[in-house]
């Protein structure tokens, strides 16, 4: 299981070109992939690899404002497969987890729907 795995970068909401986002967006795709891409590597024949997500850039758009900066949409099946192909990895289905305490990499908490993604080998 893998919990909200993040990179730490946010967008800056100063930044005119929103060119943070994108690279935040990017940054924690590629950390996504290589967590899948390793739990691949490692699980036996029909092992489980649970990924937990909460908010952008995992799901959907992001939500300040109209920045229109689609994330990972890992709430849709389909996006949750095609990481999961790229991976090696077969993707079983989204598991609503409901509301849960996250914490934020300063040490704070909130409160948030939080998205499980199973796959397996």
């Amino acid at each position: 299981m893998f919990r909200n795995p993040h990179t730490g970068t946010y967008g800056n909401s100063q930044d005119p070109g929103m060119s943070s986002y994108l690279a935040s967006s990017t940054d924690n795709q590629k950390l996504l992939m290589a967590v899948l891409a390793n739990s691949a590597k490692i699980l036996n024949p029909g092992g489980r690899v649970l990924i937990t997500a909460v908010g952008w850039p995992y799901i959907g758009k992001n939500p300040k404002g109209d920045l229109g900066l689609t994330g990972m949409q890992l709430e849709v099946p389909s996006f949750a497969d095609a990481y999961g192909r790229q991976a090696g990895l077969v993707y079983e289905r989204n598991l609503a987890l409901g509301q849960m305490w996250v914490a934020r990499n300063r040490g704070s908490t909130f409160v948030a729907d939080e998205l499980g993604i199973l796959y397996r080998i």
